[in-house]
């Protein structure tokens, strides 16, 4: 065998076994890009605030259809139905009768890492065996 197809057999097997070893232990939600919600929020809820935000951006949720009436649109949730670790303050409005817009009362902390839950009981109690859903 020539030594290039030999270089070659070694650069072809140290590149997979890279890429095996670099993909070990990482599910979706690992990935950039990637949301690792269960199958029955994704039912529920068509698009959410994730990634890289803005200090003073909201956090929006949108459903895959109306869940609520059009009187009710604009109006503030007077119910805690998010959770968020670490906790932020704030307040819950609909945006329309689609989406669910949470405001924190002040700016976030730049280089912060959130998580949090939609307590869907709580905003919908006919929802309640969907409780909690994670964003």
């Amino acid at each position: 065998m020539s030594r290039q197809l030999i270089g070659l057999k070694t650069f072809f097997l140290i590149t997979v076994a890279a890429l095996v070893l670099a993909s070990c232990g990482k599910d979706s939600t690992d990935q950039p890009g990637k949301i690792g919600y269960p199958e029955e929020t994704a039912k529920l809820i068509s698009q959410v605030t994730s990634g890289v935000i803005a200090s003073d951006d909201e956090i929006r949720v949108r459903f895959t259809s109306e869940i609520i009436k059009q009187n009710i649109v604009g109006q503030t949730v007077s119910e805690k139905v998010f959770e968020f670790s670490p906790g932020i303050d704030g307040v819950t409005k609909w945006e329309n009768a689609q989406t669910l817009v949470f405001k924190p009362n002040a700016k976030l902390p730049m280089r912060e890492k959130y998580s949090g839950k939609l307590i869907i009981e709580k905003l919908l109690p006919k929802l309640a065996d969907k409780n909690p859903l994670p964003l």
